[in-house]
């Protein structure tokens, strides 16, 4: 009975925060209300492209809530290339931001390419990328 009354409310919460939004506070901007997928719990310092919850210091002790309840993974292939795609559309020439993206996509890659055999739950091709997403046991 308990069990079942927290799957419901675990429900409704997730049902909640994918309908709306999260308080992104102003850190040297302006303060805004974004989408839970365009969020990651955490990521590199370069970043950009999703908001990471975990370096916003009101956020920080919701662990539990953003990464089980709500699912919030850390950043990963998808959210990379993402940042590529801004630095594209931004003209920016930034080299150096765009080295540290590469780097770290190919650190990541060399992890998971000798990492044992893992399962993906889904296979996903979306504007050019494969999505490998893994259950989010985060």
């Amino acid at each position: 009975m308990l069990g079942s009354a927290i799957d419901n409310l675990t429900f409704f919460v997730r049902e909640y925060f994918t309908t709306k939004h999260v308080y992104i506070p102003a850190t040297g901007g302006q303060a805004s209300w974004v989408k839970i997928e365009e969020c990651v719990w955490d990521g590199p310092q370069w970043l950009t492209a999703k908001h990471k919850l975990k370096s916003i210091p009101k956020y920080s002790d919701f662990e539990f809530l953003f990464r089980t309840v709500l699912q919030v993974c850390d950043a990963g292939y998808p959210d990379f290339f993402a940042e590529l795609e801004n630095l594209r559309k931004q003209q920016a020439g930034d080299i150096e931001h765009a080295r540290a993206v590469y780097e770290h996509l190919w650190k990541d890659f060399e992890r998971d390419l000798f990492a044992p055999a893992q399962k993906y739950d889904c296979v996903r091709y979306d504007k050019g990328v494969y999505d490998m997403s893994r259950h989010c046991t985060c």
